[in-house]
């Protein structure tokens, strides 16, 4: 890397230390699920922590993906875009009045104001199970039955292509846990026996859509949840949940990915798993979902002479995903779509993948360096908004549950791209939050 490039990486890592630091210093105790607080530890995991493999030329990316070497110059760009928009959205947040002197969640110390109906619970509860249950067996007799299902889930592109009406069903069981959690948490409980027997058993049918993504949203959202209507918690305690849903979501990639896919292992062998084989499993986990700052290199690098800025078109692209394939065959693509088939059309064409390109580098996609600027900001501000009214009402369900699932999001706009975590956050937030209007009565 040349010496203009260690200045931008040092300068971005200076930007988003800084916010950490500053937290640190203003508060009496750190609190990581604060927005600007995540976003700098996610922001430094996708655009500086890559840095140790991509200047040695170790990484998944430059060594499986693409091998050519980027023009000069082309990495230090990418890192000035990643500063700028770090830069963006800690100005959208900190324009809100009075965001600099919030302190940490405060939860309502006592029900009072709340009325649940349980009649009205257990009827949601009953309704969404039945209905998400029926139309994801559905979708399984149409893919021809759990075996058949079990044996794609590396490949779910094109196993659930058309189906996604049938299959996303299941999340209505995950909503239907967040409304009763929100009930036991603004009664002051967390969670009896039953509670927490259907909780597992949604996460566990829920595992069957062979998706990483939407189990952590789930675990991360509820523990959300607990945070501000609850009880604070503890940086420490944060960062070990944190290690331990890693590792379990490492295992699960592992087993639906390569076990249920072709009837073994082929990254470990189990039976003389050592240190250096976990250690290598941590590292291409790691790799493979931090690869940000490779993906953005390629679009400074290679737009607009071999890819044109798309001006909104795969932003928009939300609009026309409720419409299936089969229905428009040439509806637009997402950014995923856009990037891999513009730089690696053969694997979608031969494996069904692609790659996505991070919120920035959509952002830059569409407008360049302008889009990265003023959505960076009106991201900030997205949260920054978001906050401030759970703040105003630290008690209100429906509130803390929008604000759980756009912190729960967080990294998967930051490592993905603005469609697939907006249609995630529909899917759970549009049935939960007028389920817990249903349910629940606020004063």
């Amino acid at each position: 890397m040349t010496a203009t490039g260690t200045v931008l990486a040092t300068l971005l890592a200076v930007i988003l230390l800084s916010s950490l630091v500053g937290h640190s210093l203003a508060k009496e105790r750190l609190d990581i699920f604060k927005p600007p607080v995540l976003f700098s530890i996610l922001m430094l995991f996708c655009y500086v922590f890559p840095l140790l493999s991509v200047v040695p030329g170790t990484d998944s990316f430059s060594t499986e993906w693409d091998t050519t070497p980027p023009r000069t110059g082309a990495l230090e760009e990418a890192l000035a875009v990643a500063a700028l928009a770090a830069l963006s959205f800690y100005f959208g947040y900190y324009r809100l009045p009075g965001s600099r002197k919030q302190r940490g969640f405060v939860p309502a110390s006592s029900p009072q104001g709340a009325s649940i109906h349980s009649a009205r619970l257990k009827f949601i509860v009953v309704l969404f199970t039945v209905v998400g249950l029926g139309l994801f067996y559905a979708g399984v007799q149409v893919v021809g039955g759990f075996e058949v299902l079990s044996t794609s889930l590396g490949d779910r592109l094109r196993t659930f292509a058309g189906l996604n009406y049938l299959f996303s069903a299941i999340n209505l069981l995950l909503s239907a846990a967040i409304v009763w959690w929100g009930c036991e948490l603004r009664q002051g409980r967390r969670g009896n026996w039953r509670f927490w027997s259907y909780a597992a058993a949604a996460l566990a049918l829920n595992a069957l859509q062979g998706n990483k993504s939407t189990i952590f949203i789930f675990v991360l959202a509820m523990t959300m949840m607990y945070h501000v209507l609850y009880r604070p918690i503890r940086a420490r305690t944060i960062l070990l949940g944190a290690a331990g849903l890693f590792a379990v979501l490492m295992v699960y990639g592992l087993i639906a990915r390569e076990y249920l896919a072709v009837g073994n292992f082929v990254t470990i062998d189990p039976e003389k798993l050592t240190s250096e084989d976990l250690s290598q499993a941590v590292d291409r986990e790691l790799g493979g979902n931090f690869l940000q700052l490779q993906t953005l290199t390629v679009l400074v690098d290679r737009m607009p002479e071999e890819l044109p800025y798309q001006h909104g078109l795969t932003l928009i692209s939300l609009l026309t995903m409720p419409v299936p394939r089969w229905l428009w065959p040439d509806k637009p693509l997402t950014a995923p779509g856009v990037f891999t088939m513009a730089f690696w059309p053969e694997r979608w064409l031969d494996e069904g993948s692609t790659m996505p390109p991070g919120l920035v580098g959509e952002l830059y996609m569409n407008f360049a360096w302008a889009g990265v600027a003023a959505g960076m900001y009106l991201f900030g501000r997205a949260y920054a908004h978001a906050e401030k009214r759970i703040r105003e009402k630290p008690g209100n369900v429906p509130r803390a549950t929008l604000y759980a699932l756009l912190i729960a999001l967080m990294l998967h706009y930051l490592r993905g791209e603005f469609v697939s975590p907006t249609i995630t956050l529909l899917m759970l937030g549009l049935p939960t939050l007028w389920a817990e209007r249903f349910v629940l009565q606020h004063s």
